[in-house]
């Protein structure tokens, strides 16, 4: 009978072990914490999202492992990394030189972007313990036209140290989804790589002015967790089983200081180019249903704003320029180019 619950209790040892490590090793948050990344916790401990789209919470499904070993089997595009990272290093710099230079006006749009918005400075620090971008991009399966180089659709959620959660094309290729981490530049920020054919549950036809048009749905959250940490999360809505995956997470270590920045968090969803010049129309790309939410409260309390369009009160749209034509636009929470 005694070796029979000393034999249970080993178990039981044993697995709380091996729920610490793996929440150790996936970033994850415990306790009071997990209310504050999710938007809703029910009585069994169940996850939730708010979907605007269909004004409901929808059960959230932790995938972030599976992700990691589909990201390690694609493997890295050394070329883009390096031209994506040194593109944003010569834009920093460039608006960094102009801020000590001109202290009272505003700093220039960094080149090599097709159109897109900007959020305003007073926006852009418009949270203290939290924000979150929520929208559709609009991507088509290759960017057609004669893109012969790379051309992505991105964005921050106003958080220098959060996330950029974006569709990426080169060339003629199909397109990929990726999320760049800035709180883990320069070590190891590319996270996540997803190809076309890992998006399947995720890729759906959506009524955009009036045509079907394939897009994705992306929830980028960065919030604080602790008194000394913040945490960024991605979610994909999946659209065959109707709820949300949770495909990435990272804790770490931070101060709202650390969150503002006049360059890094600063650009809304962008059409971002590193081609001098599109001669011929691309396939209609953009970004669809753009909202963003702020958390003011205490770290440990789970009240957030709610979400709210992007307007051209809180963003500055560029001149479409690079080739690029304006399809339609609802300013500032949608807009398509070609």
């Amino acid at each position: 009978m005694k070796k029979g619950i000393i034999a249970f209790l080993i178990i039981i040892v044993l697995a709380l072990k091996t729920v610490s490590v793996y929440a150790a090793n996936n970033n994850s948050n415990s306790g009071d914490n997990v209310i504050a990344i999710a938007d809703k916790v029910d009585a069994d401990g169940k996850e939730y999202l708010f979907d605007p789209e269909t004004n409901e919470y929808l059960p959230i499904n932790h995938i972030e492992g599976e992700i990691a070993l589909i990201t390690e089997r694609n493997g890295h595009d050394y070329e883009f990394e390096r031209l994506f990272e040194e593109k944003r290093e010569q834009e920093a710099a460039k608006v960094k030189q102009f801020s000590r230079d001109n202290e009272t006006s505003d700093p220039p749009v960094p080149g090599g972007v097709g159109y897109g918005a900007y959020y305003t400075s007073t926006f852009q620090n418009d949270f203290t313990t939290g924000t979150t971008l929520f929208y559709n991009i609009i991507c088509p399966t290759v960017a057609g036209g004669d893109v012969s180089n790379y051309l992505y659709l991105t964005s921050t959620n106003r958080a220098a140290k959060g996330v950029e959660a974006f569709i990426s094309y080169y060339s003629q290729n199909n397109l990929q989804f990726r999320v760049f981490d800035w709180a883990r530049y320069q070590s190891a920020p590319w996270q996540v790589t997803l190809n076309y054919s890992d998006l399947s549950d995720y890729l759906e036809d959506l009524t955009i002015q009036g045509a079907y048009r394939q897009s994705v749905t992306v929830y980028n959250r960065t919030v604080q967790t602790s008194s000394t940490q913040w945490t960024n999360v991605v979610w994909l809505k999946n659209y065959t089983t109707n709820s949300f995956d949770q495909i990435y997470i990272y804790t770490y270590d931070a101060t709202l200081s650390d969150q503002r920045d006049s360059h890094y968090g600063s650009w809304g969803p962008i059409v971002e180019t590193f081609q001098d010049y599109y001669y011929m129309d691309t396939n209609i790309i953009g970004f669809y249903y753009i909202q963003l939410s702020s958390k003011n409260t205490a770290y440990n309390n789970s009240t957030w704003e709610n979400l709210e369009l992007l307007t051209v009160s809180k963003s500055n749209m560029t001149s479409a320029s690079f080739g690029f034509e304006v399809v339609f636009k609802a300013p500032n929470s949608t807009y398509a180019v070609h």
